[in-house]
């Protein structure tokens, strides 16, 4: 998932100075607004997030005001002309449903990068989009700066990721923006700095000594000039406040990820009547806004009457709100609170309250009712703690928000309570940590109130957005896939994958040894000592030094990406070298030293299966991700080694074979791919002998592997200049492969073209099982975005089928196992692939159960067909 994270300050003081002063006809200011949204909109083409966030200042002082009272002292005040125009961008920012966030003591800065510390956790992408060099400081694997600048009265934006970052700045690291602001200063914002030095002065020190305080520890040092040495020696203390003044908070007081600052839906009609009283009329044509009526909240939510105290029915006495009814839950996650709401009744009770005994019964009989929640399976883990298995909910409206749209409502329970209902929720409700509702523990009415508050929206979510799922045909799929498959994962998670930790420590140990041995063994090829991880003074060896032909060169030095290097592997030894030092460096700290820091006290990791987030219906893993373990090379392999059963169990692996292909064959209809398949055939090699006009016996493993890349890159409506690059061949080679391919399999053929106008004129497409999915990318006015949409119709029926086949298969493997009494139990899911532990005593049964309800799963044209295999670990078990 990817977030679009804005410096609203920053960006809307460059719209005011960037368009000319407009006014509508009652003298409003308006050319901030313009500018501000005309930008928005660009970058929502540029980079088709699938989160915004807009963050802004306020005017009260910050911690930084605190350590120096002098902070950002001498700005020239705001001119009123644009302090009016703020109030307007965020009451249409809200029209348009993108969320905004502002903390008192707090900075932009510091909101941004704590949006961006919050996705690189959850496993998301996050892009900063500023005018302000500060939040360069920000970049790290999953977050990037889209830096604003005008240049020539132009504004153009350059997307800022570490390599581009050390091109700029002599080959530092992102994080060293702080040292470099600290030591050079920062007229801006008034940071004092050391006086004196300026940029290119700081630059050379830190490119020599690394930090801030490594240049104070080699003060001494012969390269650092008298001159210099005295200007360092009196600005000692102003280096270090003028350190603390530069460095970006990132735990500021905000705890959304992506997933909860989806836009929420467009209000068009509040919209169109601020921008006609603006007389923005080039914005209103743009947005394709009319003057309508918004669409109202399907339901008008009314609270319940809260009752503090367990009913009677939970206690042994009466019945339950009526039986057989619908109750809304909630709890905190320290599964000491509970609230249930009926229609007109809301009960909310404590352990503190009842005491301990009779809190567990109350719950114990509480589930063998029908409820519903919003984010079921985090319920499930609270209930766990009092030893109450996961259970099927009746509803849960997360869920259901989702699959009415995934790229709106998200899983983010107050915005979702607050775009349907009009409902509010009270920040102490939202328990988003076991910690939040330690309160309770002495019966605090008002936090009591707050959870009942919770439980009666619950239900009235699952009220609106269940005739909205029924309406979309996708009743069957929530009742019959999704809502089955939380507790399914829920036991997944509480169960986790066991890490060997001795070995996994072992191995980063010898990482660090090969990385250290590469290192030396690069500086050897190159004559001399440098740093392997800067790309400009990696730049000067291999193509000053070592003379070697330079693919192209920045202002600021030479291009060292893997596409540049990867061209040049045949021209020195030291090319392999550096690319494994970057692969090992990459395996060492995201993958070793990342999952090191998630085993749990259990000695097993439980990762997240998040059901809510992507656009085709697919689990994503996080905290940590568990689906993106490298397993193409020895090394990679040798992390999924780590990951173990039980003493004296063995993994079991089952995935199956070319599901996308036998769905597009079913789908398509197509006679010769319905034909290799039940023949028995392998695809590939049917693919390539159609394609390349040889026989099947004579299909080389080259001529299969170009065959492979069609089948799967030609439905997702890959390009012929993609597929060149991915075969190694010309584009005129490329595109002949293409034609080729939809002449032999014309039914894919007609397919592709019947699929690309039901999504234009439907504006959706569904997959097998009604999973739809909006392509609002297909009204764009720019092609780029409309072919995009045209290559997510293609992709989705067939991925988003597989994604639906793989849970079915997920909830008859796991009924099978609990209905037989066997111990196997399922741990892991990446994609196709299913992972279990189990007793060793139980392979043979266990396999069989596999491969039987795997391809029972779905009944198709093409048969569906799963391997099994088994190993000691996760690696081994996957052959």
């Amino acid at each position: 998932m990817k977030l679009v994270a804005i410096d609203g300050n920053s960006l809307i003081n460059r719209a005011y100075y960037g368009v000319r002063l407009l006014t509508n006809s009652e003298g409003v200011c308006t050319n901030a607004v313009y500018g501000f949204f005309n930008m928005l909109l660009k970058l929502q083409a540029d980079f088709a997030p699938d989160a915004l966030c807009v963050c802004f200042d306020l005017k009260a002082k910050t911690f930084r005001h605190e350590a120096f009272e002098d902070y950002k002292a001498g700005r020239r005040p705001m001119p009123e002309e644009l302090v009016m125009q703020f109030p307007l961008i965020k009451e249409a920012l809200d029209c348009m449903g993108i969320a905004r966030r502002e903390v008192e003591g707090y900075e932009a800065d510091d909101l941004l990068g704590t949006l961006a510390r919050l996705s690189r956790e959850r496993g998301d992408e996050c892009i900063i989009v500023t005018g302000d060099r500060d939040s360069l400081q920000f970049i790290a694997e999953g977050a990037r700066v889209a830096l604003v600048t005008t240049k020539m009265g132009q504004t153009q934006t350059e997307l800022y990721d570490a390599a581009l970052f050390a091109e700029h700045y002599s080959g530092l690291t992102p994080d060293k923006m702080v040292d470099l602001k600290a030591i050079m200063g920062d007229k801006s914002d008034n940071i004092p700095g050391v006086p004196g030095i300026g940029e290119k002065g700081a630059l050379d020190l830190l490119c020599r000594f690394g930090s801030l305080e490594g240049v104070y520890e080699h003060l001494d040092d012969s390269k650092i000039t008298d001159a210099m040495r005295r200007k360092l020696t009196a600005g000692r203390e102003s280096a270090f406040l003028s350190y603390r003044l530069a460095k970006g908070e990132v735990y500021a007081p905000i705890t959304e990820d992506a997933s909860s600052l989806r836009p929420a839906p467009r209000r068009d009609g509040a919209l169109y009547a601020l921008f006609s009283r603006l007389e923005l009329n080039t914005l209103i044509k743009r947005l394709e806004l009319h003057p309508e009526a918004d669409t109202p909240a399907a339901v008008q939510f009314t609270a319940p009457e809260i009752t503090l105290g367990a009913p009677d029915a939970l206690l042994g006495k009466g019945a339950l709100l009526g039986k057989g009814a619908l109750l809304g839950c909630a709890l905190n996650d320290a599964a000491t609170a509970c609230a249930v709401s009926g229609e007109s009744a809301c009960f909310a009770f404590s352990e503190a309250m009842l005491g301990a005994q009779a809190f567990d019964a109350a719950l114990r009989a509480l589930t063998r009712e029908q409820l519903c929640f919003y984010d079921s399976k985090r319920a499930m883990h609270a209930l766990s703690r009092l030893g109450i298995e996961p259970f099927t909910p009746a509803g849960d409206g997360s869920i259901e928000a989702y699959l009415c749209d995934p790229s709106a409502i998200g899983a983010d329970f107050a915005k979702a309570a607050h775009d349907v209902l009009g409902a509010e929720i009270a920040p102490e409700a939202l328990y988003e940590s076991d910690d939040a509702f330690s309160l309770l523990t002495g019966g605090d009415d008002d936090a009591l109130r707050a959870l009942g508050h919770n439980a009666a929206v619950a239900r009235a979510l699952h009220g609106a957005m269940l005739p909205r799922v029924a309406e979309r045909g996708m009743e069957a799929l929530l009742r019959e896939i999704e809502l089955p498959l939380v507790p399914v994962l829920a036991r997944m998670e509480l169960y986790g994958m066991a890490v060997d930790r001795a070995r996994l420590t072992e191995f980063g140990e010898t990482l660090r040894q090969n990385i250290e041995a590469l290192e030396v063994h690069s500086h050897a090829l190159a004559g001399e000592p440098f740093n392997i991880g800067s790309p400009k003074q990696l730049g000067v060896i291999l193509f000053e030094k070592l003379g070697l032909k330079a693919a192209k060169k920045t202002k600021t030095g030479y291009s060292t990406d893997v596409d540049v290097l990867e061209k040049l592997k045949s021209e020195h030894e030291i090319i392999a070298a550096v690319l494994d030092w970057r692969g090992l460096t990459k395996l060492r700290g995201t993958y070793v030293e990342g999952l090191l820091k998630q085993i749990a006290a259990d000695g097993r990791i439980h990762s997240t299966l998040r059901q809510t987030v992507t656009a085709t219906g697919r689990l994503s893993s996080t905290d940590p991700n568990l689906q993106n373990i490298p397993v193409r090379t020895a090394r990679g392999g040798e992390i999924r080694r780590c990951f173990v059963p039980r003493s004296g169990w063995i993994y079991l692996d089952a995935d199956y074979s070319q599901i996308e292909l036998r769905i597009l064959a079913h789908i398509a209809h197509d006679e010769r791919m319905l034909a290799a398949f039940a023949d028995g055939e392998d695809v590939h090699t049917v693919t390539a002998s159609q394609v390349f006009h040889v026989p099947l016996a004579e299909v080389t493993p080259e001529l299969r592997r170009r065959a492979k890349a069609v089948n799967f890159g030609i439905v997702y409506g890959i390009s012929a200049f993609s597929l060149s690059d991915d075969v190694g061949v010309s584009v005129k080679e490329a595109q002949r492969y293409i034609d080729a391919y939809l002449e032999n399999y014309t039914g894919v053929r007609d397919y592709m073209e019947r699929i690309r106008q039901k999504a234009r004129d439907e504006g959706f497409v569904s997959t097998l099982y009604g999973r739809r999915r909006y392509l609002p990318e297909l009204r764009s006015s720019s092609h780029n975005i409309r072919a995009f949409g045209e290559r997510v119709a293609l992709n989705t029926p067939i991925q988003g089928t597989a994604a639906d086949v793989i849970k079915l298969a997920m909830l008859r493997v796991d009924e099978r196992l609990r209905r037989e009494g066997l111990r196997a139990r399922l741990v892991m899911q990446v994609h196709d692939e299913l992972l279990l532990e189990a007793p060793p005593e139980e392979r043979e049964r266990v396999s069989a159960l596999l491969t039987e309800e795997m391809e029972r799963a779905a009944t198709l044209d093409v048969r569906l067909v799963a391997d099994v295999s088994h190993g000691d670990n996760w690696y081994d078990a996957k052959r």
